[in-house]
């Protein structure tokens, strides 16, 4: 008895894992099984129309005497109306999988229904001829639910074995038949769907593989960049996004303390404690190396990107000192947006920026840039950036140039390159100051010099020094003026400048 249990347990046990698996399989597969099934509901309605046009013609040689009669139109007008919707619904950019699912289900009524008829009323003392192959041939088109193929199969065998009771003399051959058939059918319809879903079920996980980073188990760049972009097309305006970038710091010098191995261990802590931290519809990946990117949707506080960084710090130390005495440390850069109609790219460079400030100020920290309000249209006057630490002479030079220009302010480097990265596809000349704190104009002039955004942004550096002109132009400057500021030395160097630059778009 026991044996007996078990064994029915087992089999119980079975038949749930396997329902389980075919709920999973019509949920994540969706969009491709709307797509076969509308292609075959065309292909299957096509070839009806064909086969019963060809009978039309071939038939009255066979047999004389022969004339479609009046129970093959229901056939005929069912299959020409399937094949339209299947053609113009086809061409719609976006497929409801629950009108597929029912237009298919439809066609197998209206097939089985036609069938009968001709099966029944035409000639009544002829064995059937179509029904027994439909009940076997129909489990095997179309990619639906099991309760639905076999409702259709038993509804549409027990109509028919109606009717045959009915109308039909003799019937024993149509009966034998077309229940053999149904047996036949049911476990088609298991046998088909169940290698359906294992082959849809193989599919998914070679998918996953491919999106994956083998090492970290996170996404790969790839998919990480194509799942942001989705994400900031369907994102409703004004919810709160960050796009944060996460550098291990000195990794080179990780692997030549640990060895390859030891490296390899770091990335693969980082991964799984991002995956820890973060919540499930975040977006994790590693854009390659030693550089993870993670974007936050739909953030309710600011402040709790902080924490988290915070919190991945102190546990990734915390598993490698398990594992090796060694401090691992990270930069990280970090865009953050509340606007509508935000570009992946921008969001992108602004948190790159931000993680090189946070490299370029000595490592293992936060910095964090907000993306701000677009205030400058095109068709206005062109855009110039100041860049100065001392508020006076940013007074100075904005009422030198407000007629002429729209003007941007930055009190030091850190500012001005979160602001360059948002308006340099508008910003014509940066007036630069040189010394500055927190971050000065060579290590500006560095970061744009190194970002291809930057090269149709010309930069007139001010500086105290004289012997800097031949410095800054090798960093990418175009010219150079020294303070004192001479009001009209700077306004006919942004002259010439501008002229140049407009001579070189032509």
């Amino acid at each position: 008895m026991d044996y007996i249990r078990n064994w029915i347990q087992n089999k119980i046990h079975i038949v749930q894992e396997s329902n389980k698996e075919r709920d999973h399989f019509f949920r994540t597969e969706q969009d491709e099984i709307a797509k076969k099934n509308l292609g075959l509901l065309q292909e299957i309605s096509a070839m009806i129309l064909g086969a019963i046009l060809l009978f039309v013609v071939i038939t009255p040689w066979i047999v004389k005497g022969w004339m479609l009669d009046i129970y093959y139109l229901p056939l005929l007008t069912f299959m020409g109306g399937f094949f339209l919707f299947s053609f113009f619904y086809g061409k719609r950019e976006k497929k409801k999988f629950e009108t597929v699912q029912n237009a298919c289900t439809l066609f197998c009524l209206a097939l089985f229904l036609s069938v009968i008829l001709i099966e029944v009323f035409p000639h009544t003392e002829s064995p059937e001829s179509f029904m027994g192959l439909c009940l076997v041939a129909i489990p095997m088109i179309f990619i639906l639910r099991i309760r639905i193929i076999v409702t259709i199969l038993i509804l549409s065998e027990s109509i028919f074995l109606i009717l045959v009771e009915l109308f039909k003399n003799p019937r024993s051959h149509d009966i034998f038949t077309t229940v053999a058939a149904l047996v036949i059918g049911l476990m088609v319809t298991w046998i088909i769907l169940n290698l359906r879903v294992r082959d849809g079920s193989a599919k998914m996980h070679y998918r996953r593989l491919s999106r994956m980073d083998s090492l970290t188990g996170i996404l790969n760049k790839g998919t990480t960049e194509s799942g942001i972009q989705d994400y900031l097309q369907i994102r409703e305006e004004h919810e709160p996004c960050a796009f944060i970038m996460i550098d291990v710091d000195n990794f080179k010098k990780i692997n030549d303390t640990l060895g390859h191995q030891g490296g390899d261990r770091v990335l693969e802590i980082v991964g799984n404690t991002l995956r820890s931290v973060f919540r499930a519809h975040d977006i994790i990946g590693r854009f390659g190396g030693d550089e993870f990117v993670v974007f936050m949707v739909n953030i309710q506080n600011e402040d709790i990107i902080q924490k988290k960084i915070n919190h991945i710090r102190e546990f990734v130390q915390k598993k490698i000192s398990e594992d090796y005495d060694y401090e691992v440390t990270f930069s990280v850069g970090v865009a953050y947006t509340d606007l509508p109609d935000t570009s992946y790219d921008k969001l992108m460079l602004l948190a790159d920026e931000a993680l090189y400030e946070a490299k370029a100020f000595g490592k293992s920290r936060t910095i964090l840039h907000h993306m701000n309000h677009n205030v400058y249209q095109k068709g206005q006057k062109p855009l110039m950036m100041v860049v100065d630490d001392n508020e006076i002479n940013r007074g100075l030079l904005e009422v030198l140039f407000a007629d002429e220009y729209d003007l941007i302010e930055a009190g030091d480097g850190h500012e001005a390159l979160g602001l360059l990265v948002q308006y340099a596809e508008y910003v014509q000349i940066v007036l630069l100051d040189l010394i500055m704190p927190t971050m000065d104009g060579f290590t500006v002039l560095k970061y744009m010099r190194d970002k291809p955004f930057f090269k149709n942004v010309s930069v007139l550096v001010i500086t105290g020094s004289e012997d800097s002109g031949e410095k800054v132009r090798a960093l990418g400057a175009t010219d150079v003026v020294t303070k004192p500021i001479d009001e009209e030395r700077v306004r006919s160097k942004v002259k010439q400048i501008i002229k140049e630059n407009s001579r070189s778009r032509i």
